[in-house]
């Protein structure tokens, strides 16, 4: 299976996500359930519900979104993606 990345996408998408910031460009700090942080965890959701992949956040925030190979695939075999609000560890 070859995936082709959109790189204008992809580049506008982690723009949108460093705008969620509680620090001046060009740095991007979102502490934790700060307004920031949630307002980038909803825009991260609505973007993955667009995209038609199932969404899911853990106990602690963490959102996971799911993209499935085939519907009637059991969970074992779906690629998964995160966004972690842990922290980046460095510029993007």
């Amino acid at each position: 299976m070859k995936i082709e990345v959109n790189q204008t996408q992809l580049s506008n998408e982690l723009e949108t996500l460093a705008d969620f910031s509680d620090t001046p460009k060009p740095s991007v700090t979102r502490i934790v359930y700060s307004e920031a942080d949630r307002k980038a965890r909803a825009w991260f959701k609505q973007l993955c519900r667009e995209a038609d992949l199932e969404v899911r956040e853990d106990a602690v925030g963490n959102t996971f979104r799911a993209i499935e190979r085939n519907r009637s695939v059991v969970s074992r075999h779906r690629h998964r993606f995160a966004y972690r609000r842990a922290a980046s560890r460095g510029p993007i």
